[in-house]
This record gives structure tokens, sequence and C-alpha cells, in this order.
């Protein structure tokens, strides 16, 4: 699913936003965020926001998908300078 609208308001008050895509496959949920930061580099390892795009994914798909792992992608190197 590309640009796909997440909510994560059951942990984070108002919580939603938007994963560039949702890859769900051979029970692996795939979180790709493309970043276009402006000179600040962002890691997806121990990211809240791509967590919180996760915990966000598994309440609208878990029940239609048998979903063991999660995986996170941050594509960088589109930072403006």
């Amino acid at each position: 699913m590309v640009e796909q609208r997440v909510d994560f308001s059951r942990w984070v008050r108002q919580g939603f936003g938007t994963a560039d895509a949702l890859i769900i496959a051979d029970g692996t949920l795939h979180i790709i965020d493309l970043k276009y930061g402006s000179g600040i580099e962002v890691s997806a390892e121990d990211n809240p926001q791509l967590k919180c795009y996760g915990l966000g994914a598994l309440d609208q798909f878990g029940d239609l998908y048998d979903i063991d792992e999660v995986f996170y992608f941050d594509f960088g190197g589109f930072r403006i300078f």
C-alpha cells in the first residue's frame, strides 16, 4: 500500500501519520518511510515515529493478516541542505 494513513491514536493522543509504503508478505510487515529532512540525519533504528506507524498498521491490518514481524526501512539520502 502506498501513502497509507495509519492511526495510532490509541497510544498517542490524536496520533496519525502517513507511511510512504506498507508491504505485508509472508508474515512480515514492512514499513517504508522516505526522509527529506533539512540536513538532519534520521535513523530507522529505535525511531519513535516508525514505531508508532507500526502500532497503527498492526491495529489496522492485524486482524486481516497473520503478522509475526515488523521491519522498518528509512530511506534517507534525500536531505535538503
